[in-house]
This record gives structure tokens, C-alpha cells and sequence, in this order.
């Protein structure tokens, strides 16, 4: 089905829905609970739900009574509190007025107004560039404490293994907000598109009653949209006193400069539209931070965390030698040293740590305001981060590090204390259909995505998923297509040659080793060639290659007496054009000597390199030199080794 085609379809499709969400909008009204808002109130909301309603109060006295009444009505329901000081309400009417007095003393407190709820609050949190492993409950570093984070974890679901449609910031914004896979939404680079034909999530809920809030990074399609009462949106990169796009002030929206560092300026925003919504709606809010995607600039308030604590530093912070596509170190190459990478990670870990205030910030005010029960609240991110492992860097790869998200939910209604899925795939296109169910409607059939409940509950699985990404002639990464499951990682590269990808998880979850070209692998790999494309058959994938990148798999190897495996040698691109940069050991004792020369044995160039260094790396151009072998012989000591290169005309 073409895009064309199946964007036709979606618009039929939500015109059904939206007459279904007009007529549950129109057959029942809607009210957000809590009508107790004043600071000097001595009766406090804890909980509120449909059919029930939870108050505390202070009180010197012993034996108090509550006495409540639906509003309308003459007579009271009297209840002894003894010396609990609070209460819970049961039995009552959904999305109904109550009326509340405690008789704590002498005599009857002044009538309090509350109300139950109908459907649920919706709160999406978004952080930019987070890896699912920065946070304890996923096994990250122990330094870096977020429990207000890890409460939606351990107060709610967390799902182990999950992962974007589309690693990258506005391909995967998009797949969050329509619940459809790359290929179908048709954003496939980042950027800000003029215009989405596709309903968002946020105008479904929206034309169903839902009052609907936008603060962040929107990330891929043009402000204002249709679909939201009220907005703040940023998605520059600039942290200090940048400017946004909202309708505070301006019905129709327009540029201010709000002074401050993005992450406070969000979390202040987002509560003052929480603050001010409707009493007569739920409301659902998208809180999109920025943090902590580059430029690593925390907030003051974090800029001293962490700096007496061992950053991470990945332990394949090495090249892959052999077997791998020719275009990860033209176009993905991390070219700093281990220490830098160590530095990012603080300023990273500084500014994740403004989120955890953002969210802790959020989650109490839900909480004093007695509806934080009542509200689901997603925490994930846009994508994750390779930061040095194989020595690459960015994102799109199908590389864990790069496609592996956080994905917690807290909802009691549906999730249990601690549950733990890690036997199902969540995806990111299962955000939108997940909001649905919780509003009470059906996953539209169109939408690529699944309620997550589903998964949880076991009424459907996903033990496999389909990750793509498209070139679009914006880079040198080419066009690819990957299947993930369990065991097995599979990647085909559009490349002008044959470029493909073959991990063994189980046993080499760090993804060091290709084993494409591995005898005892060539059966199950043509298996996963023929899922991938089930895989795609399944979810309509049928455009094909965008571009065509000049990529294959390069084949370095090694030749010498010792080092037969090139082991500590890694050299890149080759083949390639003549300039290449040299991995290899040294000498802390005795100095290496480097020697190039060509088929004939003729010498090209000759070094020492002066001892003191356990690795060294170099780069070298043979751009002068004609195509075809070259041999790099490096000798220290008695030890000496020799390297392939092959330029490339």
C-alpha cells in the first residue's frame, strides 16, 4: 500500500473514530476531580476515583464524624472517623459534584466541594537522547539517584526491552504521536515538515473531550496544530533564555523569549497549564524535554553533581576490525579519547538529573492534588545514544545503544507494584494506542501500534520487531531495514553491494562480532532474511530503497607471525581512498616502528614512534599512491605485525 494510499485510509478511518468520540463526549460529561484548592484549607484531597473519594484532615479532637451529600441533594450520609483523621468515600457516582463536611471538635467544618472522575488523565514525559541503562531500575550507575523517575518503574511497569520504529529525534516524535511506523508517516529525517496530514493523538483525545497541553520539543511538524488548547514549544537546541512558540498570551500563538534554562522553564510551564486546566475535563499533556541531548549545558543547580564519581565508559570503546559496512566510520565515528567520553557523561548525567527534579516536580503536584491514581504517566525517550562503544557515536544505527529505550508506565488501575516485562517488545508506536485504551476507546485499526496493556496482560505479544530507517539522500547512512528479536539482531543495508548484519545476543551482547560471513550461521541468517521480510509484508512495508548508498562490507584482516586475527589492530575505512586512520599497540618499554610499502614491497613511508604508550592511533593518506595492497608492518622489540590495506580507485 502506497503512502498515498494509506494515508487515504487513515482519514477514513479516524472520521469513524472521530463520530465515536463525539457521541462518548456528547452521551456523558466529563469532570476533573478536586474542587479543594485553597492553600488554607485544612481538609486535603489523597484520592480520587470514579467511584470513590480519599480526604485527610487535622484535628486535636478523638471520634470525629464526616458527613457527605451528592450536591443537589437535602440529606447527609454521616460517618464515624474515629481517630483516624481521614476518610474514604465508596460506592459514589462517577463524574459527580459531592459535598463534605468533618465534624472534628465543637462543631461542622464549612462545606468542601469535590468531585470523582470519569476518564482518566494522560501525561506523557519525553527526555531527548536518553538510553534505557541511565537509570538504576534498568542497571545504570549507582551515582545516579532518580527516584522520582524510578518511582513510575517501581509504582507502576517496567518494560524491559523497548524500542523506537525509527532512532531519531523526528522520525520517532512522529511515531509516538500517530501510533504509525516510518514508512506509513511518512517523516522520515529530522527537520520540521510544513504540514501532517496524519491525526495526532493529541487532536483525537482533543475532539473527544480530552483538554489537551503541549510543552517541549514537538521535534518534527510545524506550530501551531491543530489539536491543543494551549502550548509552549521549543525544539532548538538552546538551553538559555531561548525562545518559544506558545498561545499564553496569543490565541493564535506566537514567539516570546522566556528567560531561563529549558529544563525549569518547561517543568514551571507544564505546572501552571496543570494548574489553571478545566474542572470540567480530563486534560492530557505532552512534556517533552530537551535534556539531555548536546549541548551539555545543566542547570546551575546541577552543574557540581557527580564530579567526585566514576563516570561509565563502554568496554568495546574499540573499532570493529573486520566484517563491518563501510559507512559506520564515515558517517558515525566517535574521534575523541576514553576521557572525553567520561566528561560527556557527566554534563549528560548533570543535565538527566533536571529531568528528575522536572518529573518529581510534576508527580507531586498531581499527588497534593489528590489525582495522581487517576493519572497514567508514560516516562520514556525519542531514542537512545551511542557514546563510544565500537567507537561510534549518534544514533540511527541498529545498535542496542542506539535503538534501546527507557518505558515505564504508572497506572494502579492497570499495573501492579514492580511488574516487569522483559519476555515482550514494547515500541514506541505503542504510546498512542495505549493513551486510547485508557481513554476508553478501541486501538484504531489503522494505527501500527498496541495498547501496552495488551502486552502486560498477555492478550497479544511481540517477540520480534521490525526497525527501519530511510536516507533520503540526508546522509551517507544508507537505507536499512532490521528484524530484533530475542536472540538475534539482522540488519540489510541498502547498500551498491551486498552489506549486511548478523549479531548473536545471547552470546555477544555487546554486538562485537558480525558473524555474516560465519559458515555455521549461513542457515539461520537466510531464516532471518526471510522474517525480515515477513516482517515487512506484515506491517506494509513495501516502499522501496529511497537511495542507494555507495557502502559495502569491508573485509580487513591481518597477516604476520603473531597477530594472524589482527588482534589490537583495527584500520579504517578500509577499503577506502587512501586515508585511513591506524589502531595498534605499542611498546611502554621499547619504541614501534611503522613501515608502509605496496605489493612489490616497495617502501611508501617509515616512522618510529617513541615508546611510553600502550596504544597509539594514527592517521596516514595514501592519497598519492595508486590503487591496490598495501602492507602495514609495525615492529617493537621482537614482536612484529602486519595489516592489509586496500585503496580503492
Amino acid at each position: 500500500m502506497t503512502l498515498i494510499m494509506k494515508t487515504g485510509y487513515v482519514l477514513l478511518i479516524f472520521s469513524l473514530f472521530f463520530s465515536f468520540a463525539q457521541a462518548q463526549n456528547t452521551s456523558t460529561a466529563v469532570h476533573e476531580p478536586n474542587a479543594i484548592n485553597s492553600s488554607d484549607s485544612f481538609l486535603k484531597v489523597t484520592a480520587v476515583e470514579p467511584s470513590s473519594l480519599s480526604f485527610s484532615w487535622e484535628s486535636g479532637g478523638h471520634g470525629d464524624l464526616v458527613r457527605y451529600r451528592e450536591s443537589g441533594n437535602e440529606e447527609w450520609n454521616i460517618l464515624e472517623a474515629g481517630n483516624n483523621h481521614s476518610q474514604k468515600l465508596r460506592f459514589l457516582k462517577p463524574r459527580t459534584h459531592y459535598q463534605i463536611q468533618v465534624h472534628a471538635g465543637d462543631e461542622w467544618s464549612k462545606i468542601y466541594e469535590m468531585k470523582t472522575i470519569g476518564r482518566p488523565n494522560l501525561l506523557v514525559i519525553v527526555c531527548d537522547d536518553g538510553r534505557y541503562d541511565n537509570y538504576t531500575v534498568n542497571g545504570g550507575p549507582a551515582f545516579f539517584q532518580s527516584p522520582n523517575i524510578n518511582r513510575i518503574a517501581n509504582e507502576g511497569v517496567n518494560f524491559k526491552y523497548c524500542f523506537p520504529s525509527f532512532s531519531l529525534c523526528s522520525p520517532s516524535r512522529a511515531n509516538i504521536v500517530t501510533g504509525l511506523m516510518t514508512h506509513h508517516n511518512g517523516i522520515v529525517r529530522n527537520g520540521v515538515s510544513d504540514s501532517l496530514t496524519l491525526p495526532t493523538i493529541s487532536q483525537i483525545l482533543h475532539d473527544s473531550g480530552y483538554y489537551s497541553i503541549w510543552v517541549g520539543k514537538y521535534g518534527f511538524n510545524k506550530f501551531p496544530q491543530p489539536g491543543f488548547d494551549v502550548y509552549t514549544e521549543s525544539s532548538n537546541d538552546d538551553y538559555w533564555d531561548t525562545y518559544y512558540f506558545t498561545n499564553q498570551s496569543n490565541a493564535n500563538g506566537s514567539w516570546a523569549v522566556i528567560p531561563g534554562h529549558k529544563t525549569n522553564v518547561l517543568t514551571n510551564v507544564a505546572e501552571y497549564y496543570l494548574n489553571h486546566a478545566p474542572n470540567d475535563k480530563p486534560w492530557v499533556m505532552f512534556l517533552d524535554h530537551k535534556a539531555p541531548h548536546v549541548p551539555l549545558q545543566p542547570r546551575p543547580e546541577d552543574s557540581d553533581l557527580y564530579k567526585l564519581d566514576t563516570m561509565p565508559s563502554p568496554s568495546n570503546f574499540y573499532h570493529y576490525s573486520t566484517n563491518f559496512p563501510s559507512f559506520l566510520y564515515q558517517c558515525h565515528a566517535y574521534t575523541n579519547s576514553i576521557d572525553t567520553v567520561k566528561m560527556e557523561y557527566l554534563k549528560y548525567y548533570q543535565l538527566l538529573a533536571g529531568v528528575e527534579f522536572s518529573v518529581g516536580a510534576i508527580i507531586n503536584l498531581l499527588e497534593d492534588d489528590g489525582i495522581l491514581d487517576s493519572t497514567l504517566i508514560i516516562y520514556t525517550s525519542d531514542n537512545g545514544l551511542l557514546k563510544g562503544e565500537h567507537l561510534l557515536s549518534g544514533k540511527q544505527l541498529a545498535n542496542e545503544e542506539s535503538i534501546r529505550l527507557p518505558m515505564f508506565i504508572r497506572y494502579p488501575k492497570w499495573f501492579s507494584d514492580s511488574t516487569i516485562i522483559d519476555e515482550e517488545m514494547a515500541m514506541n508506536i505503542d504510546i498512542a494506542p495505549t493513551l486510547l485504551d485508557a481513554a476508553g476507546f478501541q486501538n484504531p485499526t489503522y494505527m501500527d501500534g498496541i495498547s501496552l496493556r495488551d502486552l502486560v496482560n498477555g492478550n497479544k505479544h511481540r517477540k520480534e520487531l521490525l526497525f527501519e530507517h530511510s536516507n533520503k539522500d540526508q546522509d551517507c547512512t544508507p537505507t536499512f531495514r532490521s528484524i530484533r528479536d530475542f536472540q538475534y539482531l539482522y540488519t540489510y543495508n541498502y547498500c551498491s553491494d551486498t552489506t549486511e548484519e548478523f549479531f548473536d545476543l545471547v552470546n555477544d551482547s555487546l554486538e562485537n562480532t558480525n558473524q555474516i560471513n560465519n559458515p555455521a550461521f549461513q542457515s539461520l541468517i537466510q531464516l532471518y532474511r526471510d522474517k525480515l521480510d515477513s516482517l515487512r509484508i506484515e506491517f506494509g512495508d513495501t516502499l522501496p530503497a529511497d537511495t542507494i548508498v555507495d557502502c559495502q562490507i569491508n573485509f580487513a584482516t591481518a597477516v604476520g607471525n603473531e597477530d594472524e586475527e589482527g588482534q589490537g589492530f583495527n584500520i579504517y575505512p578500509n577499503p577506502g581512498n587512501g586515508n585511513f586512520t591506524l589502531e595498534f599497540p605499542t611498546g611502554k618499554s621499547q619504541s614501534t616502528q611503522i613501515v608502509i610499502t605496496d605489493i612489490l614491497g616497495r617502501k611508501i613511508y617509515e616512522r618510529n614512534i617513541p615508546a611510553g604508550k600502550n596504544q597509539q592511533r594514527e592517521i596516514f593518506s595514501l592519497e598519492n599512491s595508486a590503487a591496490g595492497v598495501y602492507f602495514i608492518s609495525l615492529r617493537s622489540g621482537n614482536e612484529k605485525h602486519v595489516v592489509k590495506y586496500v585503496k580503492e580507485e
